[in-house]
């Protein structure tokens, strides 16, 4: 199954809410990311830190919402536990890497991790 490269890249600014700050992020120059105030309702999460790269498979979603989604539906409790879930999830994506040996050599054996903040 070839993997296709996405950038990731922070969600738009909730409106009403200011980035704290900008950062630059040294593995590509030309990537910025903010840091946004984060509440203590709030958790924001993405594919992959800024600057770095994300992975899907052509078949599927991106690696951490196809994890999500299959940690939320084998769940059976009532109530989903979600530090089991996205440790599981880190977990499942750690085990996970690119597949493309000979179509693209560069991108195979490549593997990404999710990053969160609150």
């Amino acid at each position: 199954m070839m993997d296709m490269l996405v950038n990731s890249t922070l969600p738009p600014i909730p409106k009403g809410y200011e980035p704290a700050e900008q950062l630059l992020v040294n593995v590509n120059p030309h990537a910025v990311a903010s840091v946004y105030k984060c509440y203590n309702d709030m958790l924001i999460m993405t594919s992959s830190p800024s600057g770095m790269l994300a992975w899907r498979s052509n078949m599927t979603a991106s690696w951490m919402i196809r994890f999500i989604k299959e940690e939320i539906e084998k769940s059976t409790e009532r109530e989903i536990n979600l530090t089991k879930v996205l440790t599981k999830v880190a977990f499942d994506m750690a085990n996970q890497e690119t597949y493309s040996p000979t179509k693209n050599p560069v991108q195979h054996g490549m593997k990404s991790v999710f990053f969160f903040s609150h």
